[in-house]
């Protein structure tokens, strides 16, 4: 299973320390938000993570990535990096990848910190948000459910429609399907505010076309980059 990993942000926020280092990898009480992740990862899901792909900005240099391929071989997967060229949102980044956008795997977003139960499988499921409960989702996209069933993904309502806010994490059994999301968005100009192009915009592509999408839950999630 293949784990992909946006994270060309600047990390304007916590400046000076991202300056030189990337966000992700800043030291978090021992280890670097990416390790935690990957670790997390490897610990919780039914089947093994052999595959890390890394989405880093064009000025990130061998150092890097380095780091990224030894976090990788400390967990036996194997390293891959794409560059996202420019900010154009999280389907953009994604699509950086779209030569590893096959199998199985799990898109997360490097700038969040989350512990979760231990997932014994995802059923029938061809893609799974994780979410948490939020008093004010209006600062996060959310998924909208009907029994187990997401209905809909809505990017910051301006109205209460779910509390279940989306923490930047997506289990896709067929990343093929997720890639050809991706591209309708960019061949038919589906941009959103600020003229990104967001993942979840694809992910209601899938929803259209009928896959069936359903949530998991975390135990504890901070969110490090709202």
């Amino acid at each position: 299973m293949k784990l992909i990993i946006p994270m060309a942000g600047r990390g304007t926020r916590v400046r000076p320390h991202s300056h030189v280092t990337p966000k992700p990898l800043l030291n978090v009480r021992g280890k670097s938000m990416v390790e935690r992740i990957v670790d997390e990862f490897n610990q919780k899901m039914p089947r093994p993570m052999t595959e890390g792909v890394f989405i880093l900005a064009p000025d990130f240099g061998d150092d890097i990535k380095g780091q990224l391929a030894d976090i990788c071989e400390r967990h036996g997967m194997k390293a891959h990096f794409a560059v996202q060229e420019s900010p154009q949102g999280t389907a953009h980044a994604v699509r950086a990848a779209s030569e590893h956008l096959d199998g199985e795997g799990v898109v997360v977003y490097a700038d969040t910190l989350f512990y979760m139960d231990p997932l014994p499988g995802f059923g029938d499921a061809d893609c799974v948000a994780w979410v948490k409960h939020v008093e004010d989702p209006s600062r996060f996209g959310v998924a909208v459910r009907e029994g187990e069933r997401i209905v809909e993904f809505v990017e910051k309502p301006k109205e209460l429609i779910s509390h279940e806010a989306l923490i930047g994490i997506y289990y896709v059994k067929d990343l093929a399907q997720l890639g050809a999301g991706i591209e309708y968005l960019f061949d038919n100009g589906l941009a959103g505010p600020g003229g990104e192009y967001f993942l979840t915009d694809a992910f209601d592509r899938m929803l259209k076309q009928g896959a069936f999408f359903t949530t998991a839950g975390v135990t504890d999630w901070l969110d490090c980059g709202t």
